[in-house]
């Protein structure tokens, strides 16, 4: 059987052989600064999260006039759906 002991004996690690490369200089003066461009979609969205307090009380505004059953109107039913055929038929 084999002991621990002699795998321990291989002999002494050896350096790896230089190439002779130098190191490559750092190009970090020469960067240019960071830029971020923001889409039409990515601005959109920023309004809207930062209108989003706006928008819940508008919300909750509208959910209690519905659970009150003061929210559905023919007048307003009328207007949903004449906005809705206007968009389809864009």
């Amino acid at each position: 059987m084999v002991s621990i002991d002699r795998l321990t004996n291989l002999g002494l690690v050896r350096p790896f052989p230089s190439t002779g490369y130098a190191p490559v200089p750092s190009t970090t003066a020469s960067r240019r600064p960071d830029e971020v461009d923001i889409s039409d979609a990515g601005y959109a969205l920023s309004t809207a999260v930062s209108d989003a307090p706006i928008r819940a009380a508008k919300i909750a505004s509208v959910r209690s006039a519905i659970q009150n059953g003061d929210y559905d109107t023919n007048e307003k039913l009328d207007l949903a759906i004449d906005g809705l055929l206007r968009e389809l038929s864009v």
